[in-house]
């Protein structure tokens, strides 16, 4: 998007040149300017053009890397449909969001899994400390039924049930070690799960100050480009009625230019800054 939105201001840019171009050939020709004026802007016409050189190379490597990643040849056709960026105010309470971050990543629901395994697994290793205590119950129906004596040749039906208690004295310490191994685990799990809290925090109050601070290079850029936009009409007008030299009107379209491409920066970086938070957060993205 970048190497589009700079084509466009440098082809805008040399159209002016070329205007200014035009109109100090005749003031050279009727001697109201010098051939050294001319050549001042020849030289920054020449300048511009190498600037838009590079900035299509650019663009080209941009579209080959795209195509490469949809599988197409690197000199596919692509082209790419933008829109204008454009600011989207959105109010944003940083205690919301960092709580929202913690309800919506992964990492956190996968840990706070693995803390929940690992105090059922201390549970089942403290269990062996304790008897166990098993039921069971059993129902015969045959022909002969080896239960009825004397034996007689038909079908009898029988039943039993029965508690059986089993408890281990001494396992040389198997239980107690296991029980420690389960305890480390958990002390583990738990140290992890509230340092990735802690970065989470950490991250997503970047991630704000990052999108603030984006937004005032966007506003600051916006005044620049006014009041370089305006320097430069003055500087025209000033320049056409030989009331300012062709340096004046150079530096005008200079400054006029870096604004305009700071703007366009600053726009892209505050879409980005927007973006990473809201993926920090743990919303979809696309």
């Amino acid at each position: 998007y970048k190497a589009m939105q700079m084509k466009d201001l440098l082809n805008n840019s040399l159209k002016q040149i070329k205007t200014h171009l035009m109109n100090t050939k005749n003031f050279v020709d009727n001697g109201l300017a010098t051939q050294n004026d001319y050549l001042k802007l020849q030289v920054q016409h020449s300048n511009t053009r190498l600037q838009l050189i590079e900035v299509e190379n650019n663009l080209d490597v941009a579209r080959a890397v795209f195509n490469k990643a949809l599988g197409l040849p690197f000199d596919s056709p692509t082209d790419i449909s933008i829109e204008d960026i454009k600011i989207q105010q959105v109010e944003y309470n940083v205690d919301d969001l960092i709580n929202e971050a913690k309800e919506n990543r992964d990492e956190i629901e996968f840990l706070a899994f693995r803390l929940k395994a690992a105090n059922e697994n201390i549970s089942a290793a403290r269990s062996s400390w304790f008897p166990s205590i098993y039921l069971n119950g059993n129902y015969n129906y045959s022909n002969p039924n080896t239960r009825f004596q004397p034996l007689t040749a038909k079908f009898n039906d029988t039943w039993d049930v029965g508690v059986t208690l089993s408890w281990d004295v001494w396992d040389w310490g198997l239980t107690s070690s296991k029980t420690t191994q389960a305890e480390e685990s958990a002390v583990q799990t738990q140290t992890s799960l509230e340092k990735l809290n802690d970065n989470i925090e950490v991250e997503v109050f970047q991630s704000y100050l990052n999108l603030i601070k984006s937004k005032e290079k966007v506003d600051v850029s916006k005044l620049s480009l006014e009041q370089a936009s305006e320097n430069y009409r003055i500087t025209s007008e000033k320049y056409n009625e030989q009331l300012a030299t062709s340096a004046d009107l150079i530096d005008a379209e200079v400054s006029e230019l870096q604004a305009a491409t700071n703007l366009t920066s600053s726009l892209i970086e505050y879409n980005l800054a927007k973006v990473r938070l809201e993926k920090v957060v743990g919303r979809r993205i696309y």
